[in-house]
């Protein structure tokens, strides 16, 4: 067995792959997809390719796809492909080419693995890749984990050749006549990567011969040492940390006793967005509102604080709630019924609000709160600013956000999940209760 097929093997041992499990093959038709396309095939591996044509080249992007396409028949392989306007994709959403084709790439494996209910994405990244990474990287400023290389698992992408070296792909495909084909822009300097694979690393070779070897090496104890580092990192942000749902509230005081928590600090925002670290650091001190946001989630500075949750979707900002409505699911899942008042047992739990029914005016409106919103507070025979109400409760800016008040006409009878208006409230003439649940708070 050859090298490259034996370390194939022992991916797939050390993943604990098994033979009733199936992979969708990410295949280009360049050297490098090919050669785990013939790996897999010799393998008996279950397993299905897809292609995706950019249309970045013309006739020469078609030519791929029908070059694939032809293997995967002439192997009775199961094929899928797709092609992209990817230019038109890119200049939309203000990316590099690059990118682009790496979102669409893997949003339509995604849909497949989902659709075909495939077990792994496997990607043909070979040792190159990770040292060309890691140049990358650096250049870029990068701390420990970028410096381990390209992940062998992420999820459910795989990519069995990641220890794999160029001359063992090189003589895998002479001995086992692989055919390919080749990229003309992987001959250009147009991107950073060729301008590295093509200048730097030659030069390093030449004055470090083995130098993929060593870097094998060097891979292997940078990911054991980061296996170590990340399960101290863990440990600590247990200690600091509390989350709530997709919610999470960090300990400032906490986070500065310990040494070196900007690397800690980096740790737990890293899997969420790219944030400005360097400004976050800065108003650790400060007062309290600041907020910072990725491209994906938002991180607010409250008092003791930082709080970070996921960028919320928008909704309408008024839903009318008529007589015989029993639930609604959006922008809030809450429950009405109405019940009389002999049947009636108090419930102080802050997400049921028991309403007078004969008092309400309905439709009902359920709508965000804003700035010079009134209420009296349950108990209280003075009204009340919405706005002190949240400060008193010490509610933060995030949670004002995502707050909800239930109206009768123009009055406020309850702040959804907090508190309800004492002029609703039920009293010794009250007839029919009107109960509102809220079961759960969806996003907004």
């Amino acid at each position: 067995m050859s090298g490259l097929l034996q370390k194939v093997e022992n991916f797939f041992r050390k993943i604990s792959f098994n033979t009733n499990q199936s992979i969708l093959l990410a295949c280009s038709g360049g050297r490098d997809s090919m050669a785990l396309a013939t790996a897999l095939l010799k393998l008996q591996a279950n397993f299905s390719i897809a292609h995706c044509n950019f249309k970045l080249r013309g006739e020469e992007s078609d030519e791929d796809e029908a070059f694939v396409q032809q293997w995967s028949a002439l192997n009775k392989v199961t094929f899928f492909s797709t092609s992209f306007n990817t230019r038109q994709y890119a200049a939309k959403r203000k990316l590099n080419i690059q990118l682009a084709a790496r979102e669409l790439r893997y949003r339509y494996f995604d849909r497949i693995l989902q659709e075909k209910d495939f077990d792994y994405i496997a990607t043909a990244h070979h040792l190159q890749d990770s040292l060309e990474n890691l140049l990358i990287r650096l250049g870029r400023g990068s701390g420990f984990k970028g410096l381990t290389g390209i992940p062998d698992k992420n999820g459910k992408i795989i990519r069995p050749l990641n220890e794999v070296n160029q001359e063992e792909i090189l003589g895998f495909t002479k001995e086992y006549e692989v055919n390919w084909r080749e990229d003309s822009s992987n001959q250009t300097d147009e991107y950073l990567r060729n301008t590295i694979r093509h200048h730097v690393i030659p030069q390093l070779q030449k004055a470090i011969p083995d130098l993929e070897q060593k870097w094998e090496t060097s891979f292997g104890y940078l990911k054991e040492d980061w296996r170590f580092f990340e399960g101290q990192l863990q440990a600590r942000l247990g200690e600091i940390t509390k989350t709530k749902g997709e919610k999470q509230r960090l300990l400032i005081p906490e986070l500065l006793k310990i040494e070196g928590y900007p690397s800690l600090l980096h740790y737990w925002l890293s899997p969420y967005g790219n944030f400005d670290l360097s400004a976050i650091l800065s108003c650790l001190s400060a007062e309290s509102g600041k907020t910072f946001q990725s491209e994906t989630h938002r991180l607010l500075k409250d008092r003791n604080h930082l709080l970070l949750e996921p960028k919320t979707r928008s909704v309408k900002d008024s839903f009318p709630i008529n007589d015989s409505i029993t639930q609604i699911d959006e922008p809030l899942l809450i429950s009405f019924e109405k019940k009389s008042k002999l049947d009636f047992r108090i419930d102080t739990d802050e997400n049921v609000a028991a309403l007078d029914s004969d008092k309400l005016q309905f439709p009902l409106t359920l709508r965000r709160w804003k700035a010079g919103d009134r209420f009296y507070p349950l108990g209280l025979s003075t009204s009340k600013k919405v706005s002190d109400f949240f400060i008193d409760q010490k509610v933060d800016r995030f949670a004002k956000e995502q707050t909800w008040l239930l109206c009768s006409g123009k009055e406020i009878v309850w702040i959804v999940g907090w508190r309800i208006d004492d002029r609703y409230k039920i009293t010794d003439k009250t007839k029919t209760v009107y109960l509102a649940r809220l079961l759960k708070r969806n996003p907004s």
